[in-house]
């Protein structure tokens, strides 16, 4: 039997989100994930740091990603696999190329679609499990970004379905819900200065801010704006100012006068990852102010406030 599994090809069969077409696989992160997991995992010749990059050393096929592997002696392989899109378009196994109706099926995909458009509601005073909102967003929508008031909750940028039957990619649209009323669907409030995923947002009640964050698909181009709306005011997002950088992968929060955003991964190419606090007074547009500095480096991180003391 080992002889035979040494003559076997591992493949997976991965189609993007959102199209019918088979291809290798695509990072709606720019893989920063899977390298994440990749160099934690390396402990030679320099532990946390792999020669492997996800991006540059993806297969450039077509169809199947597949990779032979050989041994001798006594051998150990570590096989990661990132998968996307439905059960029904996913497929990881073992099969023989000179016979590829000589296979066995280990896993599929997910059931259900990766990006979500479901709203859960919980009340702040009172612990307990969250609920399901009984209507949806007009899209399905990831690593965007959220802030609202006692009233109104908005959901702006992130990456999803950009238009029926139009693929998928980052978005620039922000939803806003009415939240007395559960059984209405999220509405259009208006549109981001530009397409936004992975940055920071917050509200003091009044205005809500975007800042930084990836612009374009694939995500190479890098956000130092800061955006701003009204929240009772459905419209278009205006330039509020900018951030010391071009800031990805912030965290933002806020209390009635200032809103703050730390840490995020800073530069255009390549980034480094940051330890800076910095703020604006959310009454008055204006550029980001140093406010000082985080204990460490934070990316992919969140944060809270409470009211001003």
């Amino acid at each position: 039997m080992d002889k035979v599994l040494k003559n076997l090809t591992f493949v997976v069969l991965s189609f993007f989100l959102f199209t019918p077409t088979v291809m290798a696989a695509s990072f709606m992160d720019g893989g920063t994930a899977l390298q994440t997991v990749i160099d934690n995992i390396t402990l030679w010749p320099n532990a946390g740091e792999s020669s492997v990059n996800v991006v540059t050393d993806e297969i450039p096929d077509v169809d199947d990603s597949c990779w032979r592997m050989k041994e001798a002696g006594g051998s150990v392989y570590t096989l990661i696999i990132e998968l996307s899109s439905f059960a029904q378009k996913n497929t990881f196994g073992i099969y023989d190329v000179a016979n590829p109706g000589n296979k066995v099926e280990i896993f599929g995909g997910s059931a259900s679609s990766y990006n979500k458009y479901t709203v859960d509601l919980i009340t702040v005073a009172t612990p307990s499990n969250a609920t399901s909102w009984a209507a949806n967003l007009t899209s399905r929508r990831t690593y965007g970004g959220a802030c609202g008031h006692a009233t109104r909750s908005l959901f702006g940028g992130g990456y999803g379905v950009l238009l029926p039957g139009s693929g998928a990619g980052n978005l620039q649209s922000i939803d806003y819900i009415t939240l007395s009323n559960s059984s209405a669907g999220a509405s259009d409030f208006g549109d981001l200065t530009a397409l936004r995923t992975y940055f920071g947002c917050t509200s003091n009640g009044t205005y809500g801010l975007f800042a930084g964050g990836l612009a374009n698909t694939p995500n190479t181009v890098r956000q130092q704006s800061i955006d701003y709306v009204t929240i009772d005011t459905a419209a278009n997002a205006g330039d509020f100012g900018d951030l010391l950088d071009y800031y990805t992968h912030l965290s933002a929060c806020a209390n009635e006068s200032r809103a703050t955003f730390t840490g995020g991964d800073a530069g255009i190419s390549p980034s480094v990852s940051q330890n800076v606090i910095q703020y604006v007074t959310i009454d008055t547009p204006g550029n980001s102010t140093d406010l000082g500095d985080l204990t460490t480096t934070r990316r992919m991180h969140t944060s809270t406030s409470g009211a001003a003391s």
